[in-house]
């Protein structure tokens, strides 16, 4: 460990307990703290290891979205209530103000093979349900009919990916892949199935912002792409 990470490490432990001296802040909802985002932090394929997260911890993020790195194969193990609850934490001393929003990453439009409910065998049309591979060439990722009752009780049913991400302290998620309704693939696969790609995806945000707010009001939603979506007033009082 060289001077420097020894003297980040050392003042992230000072700013914690001065924070803690002075008195927690009180909890707010998540959804209160939105007006007040001013810059915020994406960051993904990232393992969050200690210096990261503190790292982050001292910045002045307002906002950061993160992979839930519990729901990827061989990661299961890390303790990532522990990094929600030290990514959330902005030392008074420092930087003075509301507690930090913490968002988990979800692609609710899209299997990922990484992730702990992927199976062996599971490839497109295996289960029916995967319809084929992501049009940009990322590996790994699969377009779903995202309506069918499989898919969403992985993502929102009891138990599912929303629920662990609620109990390891997220403030919310951000949804990746909302725009898979206009997929042509995936069009044609609503067309089989008699209903309409962009109804069924409202309805879907809808269903993940609904098990959010049951768990933990104040649950945040936080919608990637999709433009066309936002002049539906049905999909902003789906979020």
């Amino acid at each position: 460990m060289n001077a420097m990470t020894r003297f980040a490490r050392a003042l992230f432990a000072v700013l914690c307990l001065y924070a803690a001296a002075t008195g927690a802040r009180a909890e707010e909802r998540a959804d209160a703290l939105l007006p007040g985002i001013e810059n915020w932090l994406l960051l993904l394929n990232n393992p969050l290891e200690p210096l990261t997260v503190e790292t982050i911890a001292l910045s002045s993020h307002d906002m950061a979205v993160v992979d839930f790195i519990a729901s990827i194969k061989g990661s299961e193990g890390v303790a990532m209530a522990d990094i929600v609850a030290a990514l959330k934490q902005r030392p008074a001393l420092s930087h003075p103000g509301p507690r930090r929003l913490v968002i988990a990453y979800l692609n609710i439009g899209q299997a990922e093979d990484y992730r702990t409910y992927w199976r062996a065998g599971w490839r497109p049309g295996a289960p029916d349900w995967i319809i084929g591979d992501d049009p940009d060439g990322w590996a790994g990722n699969f377009p779903v009919a995202f309506w069918t009752p499989e898919w969403k009780r992985l993502i929102a049913g009891p138990g599912g990916y929303v629920d662990q991400i609620v109990a390891a302290g997220f403030d919310g998620v951000y949804l990746d892949w909302v725009g898979g309704y206009d997929f042509e693939p995936v069009v044609a696969r609503a067309h089989r199935d008699g209903v309409d790609p962009a109804a069924e995806m409202i309805r879907w945000v809808g269903e993940v912002s609904a098990r959010g707010e049951s768990l933990s009001p104040g649950f945040v939603v936080i919608a990637q792409n999709a433009p066309d979506l936002w002049t539906r007033p049905a999909f902003l009082g789906a979020i």
